[in-house]
């Protein structure tokens, strides 16, 4: 009787609940992966998907300038702006001055021992002549350097001389005397024989030619030195027998250029 109620309160053994079951041949069979889990989410819960970024193209890339480079180019622009700016107060000086060129008058010249030796292809002479210089500025004093002042026939040298320095103020002349001799300069055959041809009707034209440093000035503005350029050409003077003769035809007007 005991035995059999022992029997009863035994656990009965069998299958684990939990073992995989058993395929027809024998070997146990393998469990089911259970499928993943998926969470539903109701309509209104769902957000709206992000819409892509609109990206802007990259700007270029540019090397950076070598220090070089950018320094020269500063330079320049600096350069370019001084130039500019002295150019406009030139200007506006060069507008409120008006300055104007000299007047150099030659007044009179005269000629004494003329003499050519067509053989020897040589000539001498002496020439005195008298030079007006006139400054024809309201506010512009004119300063000469030394002038150097030279005697041609057509293009022939002849003779020179320098004149001394001097000062002109404003609308005011200045009146110079200048002495030339020459003795036996050698000339071309070609030139003597002219000069004894023109002799020969009574007259000879003689070139002046002058050179000469000028400054302009005008209270605390005064410009560098300029060369000023003087040319009296087909200065004609009468000739006597004797080789002696004097200006024809008044005063003459010279040409000037700065």
């Amino acid at each position: 009787m005991s035995s059999s109620t022992d029997d009863r309160n035994k656990p009965v053994t069998g299958y684990p609940a939990t073992a995989a079951p058993y395929n027809p041949n024998g070997y146990p069979q393998a469990a089911a992966a259970a499928p993943p889990a998926t969470h539903y989410y109701p309509l209104r819960h769902r957000l709206p998907l992000p819409l892509p970024l609109l990206r802007s193209p990259s700007p270029p890339y540019y090397p950076p300038r070598p220090r070089n480079t950018t320094f020269l180019r500063r330079l320049i622009i600096a350069g370019i702006a001084a130039l500019l700016i002295v150019g406009a107060i030139t200007f506006i000086v060069w507008i409120v001055l008006r300055p104007k060129l000299p007047v150099v008058i030659l007044s009179s010249a005269s000629l004494t021992s003329l003499s050519a030796n067509s053989s020897l292809s040589q000539l001498s002479a002496n020439w005195d002549v008298s030079l007006l210089f006139r400054n024809p500025n309201n506010k512009i004093k004119l300063f000469y350097d030394q002038i150097d002042a030279s005697v041609f026939y057509r293009s022939a040298f002849l003779a020179d001389t320098a004149l001394p320095p001097m000062y002109v103020a404003k609308r005011n002349e200045t009146r110079v005397a200048a002495g030339f001799s020459a003795r036996s300069v050698y000339v071309s055959d070609k030139a003597v024989r002219a000069l004894l041809d023109e002799r020969g009707r009574g007259a000879v034209s003689f070139n002046l030619r002058m050179l000469a440093g000028l400054r302009f000035k005008a209270g605390a503005w005064r410009t560098r030195r300029r060369l000023m350029r003087v040319f009296c050409d087909d200065v004609k003077i009468g000739v006597s027998s004797n080789g002696a003769g004097a200006l024809i035809g008044g005063a003459k007007e010279c040409e000037v250029s700065v």
